[in-house]
């Protein structure tokens, strides 16, 4: 039932705060809608709707504000303008959304009335090198049966992994994107051309459309029209209150000392204004620690100089420098991190033996620049899984719906023999030390390491490597596999915690493979089969890393350890020289990634070593 505008009473409002946002007594209203010379606004409460028309009186640039006064504490609201309805790009809460994958004809803006308590809380603020990153999507962490949680798929069932996730040793989660967008993919618009005989005959290349797809679902949320302001209600217990669920999700894993970052896809011509507004909002209302943006470039120098983001940290594919910093400035906590595809597929094509990668190995392991981190990962959601990276040739994406034309063609994996699954204990034993090895590429390198949620227990997706739009097993993390998967968790925890524990791994800065300080050894050095000899020739497939633990003291001055780390990632064993640091020449292995083959934890080693095929070892000098 429409009611008139003279029934509410309303003023001018407030034109700098977007949204809908308490003010005293009465609720400001601000929109902008270019090109329009009035605006409607919808509200709607106690079973009856209320029209307001905004004239050249409300406006300001192509702002529209209004104050209304005595509003009831429940209401929802829309715009109309320019022969069209649409929902506040800066609505703080949205109503309309609950179920994940349900088409929504219409959603409404709400006010976030929530109040929630964040007192206790303490948020960590590790410094960028220390990260270790996990990376998940909300629904698809816990949906799965077998994940144990009371709360399957919702902020609630990651709050209830938490004490997991402490156990494991990351101090910081990714979330893929939790903003509330419209997963239901438009597939009437996804066509492709068919040429029937009769025009063929013709010789006319007039074509037809015909719909490609069934119905699916954006899964991940990327390049989805979003509500960028809005907590996404689906991925709540109660869809109700997901605001205030979250806000649990992130204080509960502050209170683990784990810092919460979420990743953001930005479509269409979206300005810097409204980016900048997005992150501020969240990091202010919702206590996020740092933004991942994916998809299109984000305009780096607004977020990147922004004085209200300084202690956020921010990832992106590229970020200019200067511009953010100025000409040689250096900012007082480095907060940017570069999250590209380099260290990924470079060190795949190394640890799998192609030609004429240890040198490009070599440098993307040390990558760590003084004003901006590196982000280093071996799987993303968008690619294999780190099983399926070693039990997979090719991709087998033909349950997506596109016959398998999507995803990455070239993956840089490798079967071990047989592809797909099997119980062949010779091909699983060495999936399981290939898997070894690009872990131990992953936490020995400088920079951040980010691992994918189930990697670290062999969660497969059966060789799909762009489950974009599978919401069902094959998207879920399957947590059966804990059990056969013992040995690895454990491997992980330890890699982990040998990370931690040690500087030489974390450096704030790029090794300059110089002794600048003259502790007679540089701070990282490169070496082959012989010690102080690398070999970076097109058929090397060999690379030994010393690291100088007097190059990375603790916070009492006492120099770190010593540590070598060699990869042998030929197809034959090799015999190592051991170098030497202190005069010892004495090492012990510290971890190993086939222990059956070269003695586990604490064999001690004189001088030289021998290395099985396709085998990575990290030793300390003793």
């Amino acid at each position: 039932m429409g009611k008139t505008a003279a029934k509410l009473k309303t003023a001018v409002g407030d034109h700098f705060t977007l949204g809908a946002t308490r003010a005293g007594k009465a609720v400001n209203f601000a929109v902008s809608v270019p090109g329009a010379d009035r605006c409607t606004l919808v509200l709607s409460f106690g079973g009856g709707e209320y029209e307001t028309v905004l004239d050249d009186a409300y406006r300001f640039g192509s702002v529209f504000a209004v104050r209304v006064f005595d509003l009831p504490k429940e209401f929802t609201y829309r715009y109309k303008a320019l022969g069209r309805e649409f929902t506040d790009p800066y609505a703080r809460s949205l109503k309309g959304r609950t179920a994940f994958g349900e088409p929504v004809e219409k959603t409404f803006g709400a006010i976030l009335n929530d109040t929630f308590d964040w007192k206790g809380e303490k948020r960590p603020v590790h410094a960028i090198e220390e990260l270790v990153i996990y990376k998940l999507h909300v629904r698809g962490f816990t949906m799965d049966e077998s994940s144990g949680v009371r709360h399957k798929g919702t902020y609630l069932g990651v709050t209830e992994k938490f004490p997991y996730l402490k156990k494991l040793g990351i101090n910081a989660i990714m979330l893929m994107p939790c903003v509330e967008f419209d997963e239901c993919m438009n597939d009437e618009a996804m066509t492709v051309p068919v040429y029937t005989k009769e025009l063929m005959d013709k010789g006319s290349f007039h074509r037809e459309e015909k719909p490609a797809k069934p119905a699916r679902v954006n899964y991940w949320g990327y390049g989805a029209k979003a509500d960028y302001f809005a907590v996404k209600a689906a991925y709540a217990s109660d869809p109700g209150n997901a605001e205030k669920e979250f806000k649990n999700l992130v204080k509960n894993m502050h209170k683990a000392g784990i810092e919460v970052f979420m990743e953001l896809s930005f479509t269409g011509n979206v300005n810097a204004l409204f980016v900048t507004d997005v992150l501020r909002y969240w990091v202010t209302e919702y206590h996020i620690d740092g933004f991942r943006f994916i998809g299109m470039p984000v305009p780096d120098i607004c977020i990147s100089s922004d004085p209200y983001l300084a202690d956020t940290k921010l990832f992106a594919e590229y970020w200019d420098e200067e511009r953010a910093y100025g000409d040689g400035a250096i900012p007082r906590t480095k907060h940017l991190a570069v999250i590209d595809e380099s260290f990924e597929y470079t060190a795949r094509r190394f640890l799998k033996g192609d030609e004429g990668m240890a040198n490009g190995f070599a440098e993307c392991h040390r990558r760590n620049n003084k004003r901006s981190a590196a982000v280093n990962m071996i799987a993303d959601s968008n690619g294999f899984t780190l099983c399926d990276l070693y039990s997979y040739d090719v991709k087998h994406n033909e349950t997506n719906g596109e016959n398998n034309r999507d995803g990455h063609e070239i993956n840089y994996s490798w079967n071990c023999g047989r592809e797909g699954a099997t119980t062949s204990r010779k091909i699983l034993q060495t999936r399981l030390v290939m898997i070894k090895n690009a872990l131990m590429a992953l936490f020995t390198a400088q920079g951040i390491p980010m691992i994918l949620a189930g990697d670290e227990f062999l969660n497969s997706q059966q060789g799909n490597n762009n489950a974009y739009c599978r919401d069902d097993s094959c998207g879920w993390v399957n947590w059966n596999n804990r059990g056969t998967a013992k040995e690895l968790m454990l491997f992980t925890k330890s890699l982990i915690g040998l990370r931690n524990a040690h500087k030489v791994f974390r450096n704030p800065e790029q090794l300059r493979l110089m002794d600048y300080v003259s502790y007679g050894c540089p701070d990282l050095s490169y070496h082959g089969l012989r010690a102080w000899g690398p070999d970076f020739s097109y058929h090397s497939r060999n690379l030994g890393m010393l690291f100088n633990g007097s190059y990375a003291p603790a916070r009492n001055g006492e120099p770190d350890d010593d540590f070598y780390v060699i990869f042998n990632m030929d197809f034959f064993e090799h015999d190592f020289d051991l170098p030497l640091v202190n005069k010892s020449g004495k090492w012990e292995i510290v971890i190993s990634s086939n222990p059956q083959k070269t003695g586990g934890e604490g064999t001690a080693l004189d001088r030289k070593c021998t290395v099985p095929a396709r085998c990575t070892l990290i030793l300390k000098e003793i």
